[in-house]
């Protein structure tokens, strides 16, 4: 009635704009940025101490050094580079202690749970005091999980547990090690 065609419709053969690149652009941009934002989000949201800088300016500490992280399977004999970097830290660090305090020199290791290390560290210290020529006696306090002696090749035997409840002597739970001047 009122209605004529005047021309039929018919699909476009090519799109009015191509926006793919555009989109995937945006969709990465968009990406990464939502990634960063959440890194830095749990970033702040983490209140473990995971920078020496935490250490420094939020609690006021000094840091007397700094011992490397080395891989689970320890410290290579092939590598000097790694074994210098080693000594070198235990060195710094007993230099920090022997200026901070008087002699007797008096130190305790501890940390919030157990793999931190704290047998490596006391162990190397010790050591460090020892090859310095301080006469050092290194007490694992760990009584449930000690590995002290099995750093020394020591085997298991009475130590401050039996010491503290009376059983045995002190003379009985000192024990020489192969480093001079360094006994458990």
């Amino acid at each position: 009635p009122d209605l004529s065609i005047l021309d039929s419709a018919v699909a476009p053969l090519h799109p009015s704009k191509y926006t793919a690149p555009r989109l995937m652009a945006m969709a990465i941009l968009g990406g990464l940025g939502a990634a960063i934002a959440l890194a830095l989000l749990l970033d702040m949201i983490d209140r473990r101490i995971r920078y020496s800088e935490q250490v420094t300016n939020e609690l006021g500490l000094a840091i007397a050094a700094a011992i490397p992280r080395f891989p689970k399977g320890g410290v290579s004999a092939r590598s000097p580079e790694q074994i210098a970097h080693l000594v070198e830290s235990f060195r710094t660090l007993r230099m920090h202690v022997r200026h901070a305090c008087e002699p007797p020199i008096t130190i305790a290791i501890s940390s919030p749970s157990p793999g931190d290390g704290k047998s490596f560290v006391a162990a190397n210290l010790a050591m460090s005091f020892a090859d310095a020529g301080f006469r050092t006696v290194l007490v694992d306090g760990d009584t449930r999980r000690g590995m002290v002696h099995e750093v020394f090749g020591l085997g298991m035997g009475s130590g401050l547990t039996e010491f503290l409840s009376g059983r045995v002597d002190f003379s009985q739970i000192v024990h020489e090690t192969t480093h001079d001047r360094l006994s458990l």
